[in-house]
């Protein structure tokens, strides 16, 4: 393998931590080359104050194989943990990255955490470079926004989950020390998102078709648009026109104008201009079909007020 990385009988494995990588890579079967002892590293300088430095903050990779090129920057992982000082986590088969642009590419049982969202796709580009904090997810995207209860961040933002890879196959524990989620939690389904993960950004857009579902404890609304942008620091979420609309109730709606969803638990409500809007003046049949948000189901056994969830059509392509 180039870059100085070789093979040493015994060993357990490597952790790979450079200031220019930006990452912590832990391999099975590998190590570092003997090197000559190395200077004790400079005392760290004082902040403000007298506060010692901040450490730099670095991606960490923890991964079943790695192998990188130093000359390149490239680098592929499989079966991955990749956790971001942010708080994102993105768990796959495959990671390729470039640590000299700081890109890099997930695929394969892709799934990306944070304390705002859960989110699939068939693949991921990640642009993690401080200025950045970018994901780009393409192909059948499916998003669920864990709105909080009005529950305040834990100290200093979101922590990074913890992660370790055991018998070949990483894992992960998001949920440690984040607030609970939300019980109904709104989804949302697009060919493409963008999303700024950074913790004073937390905002994204979606496109090639949106369809939203919006779960309640006495409801269910289902919308549908071109286009969104989703905004998690104010908990709304906004559909480009033209927008379609119908709920539980028997409600529907259109408009060729922008909808706000806002999307807070407990204070859940929709924001329409010049629409068309139909209310049932007697009792319809209650429509069939199976749960829209493809969790639990908001009919009788789950607190609603007996009707089935609405229908939903296929995911964008």
């Amino acid at each position: 393998m180039s870059g100085g990385w070789r093979r040493r009988a015994g060993t357990r494995g490597v952790v790979l931590a450079a200031a220019s990588l930006g990452a912590a890579v832990t391999l099975p079967g590998w190590t570092s080359a003997p090197a000559a002892p190395a200077a004790a590293p400079p005392a760290r300088q004082a902040g403000a104050a007298g506060r010692p430095a901040e450490e730099p903050r670095r991606l960490r990779i923890e991964a079943a194989e790695m192998v990188h090129n130093d000359k390149t920057g490239e680098g592929e992982a499989r079966q991955v943990v990749v956790v971001d000082p942010e708080g994102a986590v993105v768990r796959a088969d495959l990671w390729r990255w470039n640590d000299r642009v700081r890109v890099g590419r997930a695929s394969g049982n892709l799934k990306i955490t944070d304390p705002d969202l859960e989110a699939t796709a068939d693949e991921a580009e990640v642009y993690y470079d401080r200025s950045r904090k970018l994901v780009v997810l393409i192909g059948r995207v499916v998003i669920t926004v864990k709105a909080r209860e009005g529950e305040a961040a834990p100290p200093g933002g979101a922590q990074p989950a913890a992660a370790s890879v055991a018998n070949g196959q990483a894992s992960v524990d998001a949920d440690r020390g984040r607030p609970q989620i939300r019980r109904y939690p709104v989804v949302l389904r697009a060919a493409r998102a963008e999303y700024f993960y950074a913790r004073d950004r937390r905002r994204g857009t979606l496109s090639g078709g949106v369809d939203v579902v919006q779960t309640m404890s006495d409801n269910e609304r289902r919308l549908t648009a071109p286009s969104a942008e989703w905004f998690g620091l104010e908990d709304r979420l906004v559909l480009k026109g033209p927008v379609r609309f119908e709920d539980r109730r028997g409600r529907r709606a259109e408009t060729e104008q922008d909808v706000e969803v806002l999307t807070r638990e407990g204070a859940e409500g929709i924001r329409m201009r010049q629409s068309r809007f139909w209310v049932p003046v007697d009792d319809e049949p209650a429509p069939t079909g199976t749960p829209a948000s493809g969790g639990q189901p908001s009919g009788a056994g789950a607190g609603g007020d007996g009707a089935a969830p609405l229908p939903r059509g296929p995911a964008p392509n």
